[in-house]
């Protein structure tokens, strides 16, 4: 599911432009951030959610030590995520 870029949370540390639709997290809408866009945006770990994808798929993505494969999935404050060794918090 997907939510236009203007509608979503200003929280969200994205740009207005560039793109119009942007993932809708999973659960905590509000102060949830979705795991695709803190790989593509944020970490610029992928360029594509296709790449991102294909990382999930593999099993080298981490949250609360649990693995995670889907890409919508929400991290929240406090979120402990990892990915091929490094470790992040939220």
């Amino acid at each position: 599911m997907h939510l236009k870029i203007n509608a979503a949370s200003a929280k969200l540390p994205l740009s207005r432009k560039g793109r119009k639709f942007v993932v809708v997290p999973s659960h905590h809408l509000r102060n949830g951030i979705a795991l695709l866009v803190v790989l593509r945006d944020l970490l610029k770990v992928v360029h594509t959610r296709r790449e991102a994808r294909f990382i999930l798929r593999e099993g080298k993505v981490f949250v609360n030590g649990k693995k995670v494969n889907d890409e919508n999935f929400s991290l929240v404050l406090f979120d402990l995520f990892a990915l091929e060794g490094k470790h992040y918090r939220i």
